[in-house]
């Protein structure tokens, strides 16, 4: 076995072989596209369940409770204000008692 001081050419070729390259190669491309398919998919659960922000319709687009905002891949601020300020109406859940 022969002892280098480089360890198996990791310094070459990047921590994540030669497609991983944080200088904008295909790897990393492909996770940034993965990231948005993902956030993209994660707001589309929220709308058709009417969870969070969703469960209450946009005064800025007038977008209905349980669609999207018309302005793409934002929830407008007026938004999440009317459903913080619902969330503060009903406050915690009562501790249960015995």
């Amino acid at each position: 076995m022969r002892i280098t001081s480089r360890p198996s050419g990791l310094l070459e070729r990047g921590a994540f072989g030669p497609a991983g390259k944080r200088d904008g190669g295909v790897a990393v491309l492909s996770s940034i596209r993965a990231a948005d398919a993902a956030h993209d998919a994660a707001h589309a659960m929220h709308a058709r369940f009417r969870h969070g922000v969703y469960s209450v319709a946009c005064t800025t687009c007038h977008a209905p409770a349980g669609s999207l905002c018309f302005a793409r891949r934002t929830v407008h601020t007026a938004r999440r204000e009317l459903y913080r300020q619902g969330r503060r109406a009903t406050g915690p859940a009562p501790a249960l008692t015995a």
